[in-house]
């Protein structure tokens, strides 16, 4: 075995091991086997200024500058920041508690930053796990993350990349708190989402539980795929395969249709009816019988209307001297035949009232301010490369008889 030589370069061809003997547990149990340590070299008055490293280590080609494998319940390397890290002291990693006892980690850093990655072309930090979380964070802090990333310049501060899962995934258990939270503090967006070909930006929750009695239930949901607080604006079409609700007013600047299937196999675009006012109609039949016919209005309809004053149209199917509408009240109207005519015969109504249950001025006015949009700037077309998984680490060297 090659011997190790005080303030000398060694040199070895083959592997120098150290290892704890004799095997006196008073000795040993929780210490360590080999140890370095710049702290001694305090005393000496020109080095005590100095940066200096305990220990260090280089590799070769395709090896490890360090290397280390814990044991079957502690951290494979730890390292301690901070002042009071000299051997013997509280803080020690040898003296008890030892720092890391019991966490099954590859590395374990203690201090004001536990670790920290530094790299000027390439990852910062890259964490590898075949059944694991690649790179995982905790934090018991109320205001502050587990996982936080900060770009100093235009890139991204967190980037969540998969080959065949999700790129980033939030999770929340606490009551009205969110999964995933935006906060853009200027123009810019605080949660953008871009596709190639799927979808940019997907909310998914159960689907409620059908309302009884086939009654059209609006809000009131216990859980929501989507929901905006303030004004949203659409640019492009807008699909929707299922109802649309709106809890307040509807303002349209273009036309609106209904896209009706048509007998040549295409579907016919039909207009709706405007009014400046707004308006309900109901439509019914009714007999003439000796020149004069009751109309009751349908008790539904009557309910959501004003039925102090409504228009009644009458359409006549058969010969008459005219018809005419007397005795409008809130329950009905009756109708009469001209020049005191007894004719028998059928008739159509169109009643139209105003709505009931809103304030709707005349021809109100509108301003339609101009949309000032930030520009949103597009991602990248192409995936970001997906390290490659890295080889095993080597197990450490058997002790030498």
């Amino acid at each position: 075995m090659p011997f190790l030589e005080l303030n000398n370069d060694n040199a070895s061809t083959s592997t120098t091991v150290v290892t704890a003997g004799p095997p006196d547990k008073k000795k040993f149990d929780g210490q360590v086997v080999f140890a370095a340590d710049a702290h001694a070299i305090l005393a000496l008055p020109p080095l005590a200024n100095q940066d200096i490293d305990a220990l260090y280590g280089r590799g070769i080609n395709g090896g490890g500058g360090v290397i280390g494998e814990g044991g079957d319940g502690g951290p494979g390397v730890v390292g301690v920041a901070g002042a009071n890290s000299k051997f013997g002291e509280e803080h020690s990693v040898q003296a008890p508690p030892a720092v890391g006892r019991g966490v099954k980690a590859g590395v374990l850093g203690v201090g004001p930053v536990g670790v920290q990655g530094q790299s000027e072309n390439g990852p910062g930090v890259r964490g590898h796990t075949d059944f694991g979380n690649g790179v995982e964070g905790q934090s018991s802090a109320d205001t502050l993350s587990g996982v936080s990333g900060l770009n100093l310049g235009d890139g991204p501060g967190v980037t969540g990349t998969s080959v065949n899962g999700d790129g980033v995934v939030g999770v929340s258990n606490k009551n009205n708190k969110s999964g995933v939270v935006g906060l853009h503090l200027d123009r810019g967006s605080a949660i953008a989402g871009f596709s190639k070909s799927g979808v940019g930006v997907l909310g998914v929750v159960p689907p409620p539980p059908p309302p009884p009695g086939g009654i059209v239930q609006i809000g009131g949901h216990p859980t929501l795929a989507g929901r905006f607080i303030g004004p949203v604006l659409v640019e492009g079409e807008q699909t929707i395969t299922g109802n649309l609700y709106i809890l307040g007013d509807q303002i349209v600047l273009g036309n609106k249709h209904a896209a009706v299937p048509h007998a040549d196999g295409t579907h016919r675009l039909l207009y709706s009816v405007e009014s400046p006012e707004s308006w309900f109609e109901d439509f019914g039949e009714g007999n003439l019988i000796k020149g004069k016919a009751t109309v009751r209005l349908a008790p539904d309809f009557a309910a959501v209307v004003k039925t102090d004053t409504y228009h009644v149209f009458l359409t006549p199917y058969g010969d008459s001297n005219g018809l005419y509408v007397t005795g409008r009240e809130d329950k009905g109207f009756e109708v009469r035949e001209q020049k005191g005519g007894t004719g028998k015969l059928t008739f159509s109504y169109r009643v139209v009232a105003q709505r009931k249950d809103v304030t709707a001025t005349r021809f109100p006015k509108i301003r339609v301010n101009k949309i000032d949009l930030p520009t949103i700037p597009l991602p990248k077309t192409e995936l970001p490369t997906v390290p490659t998984k890295p080889r095993p680490s080597r197990r450490r060297p058997k002790p030498r008889g």
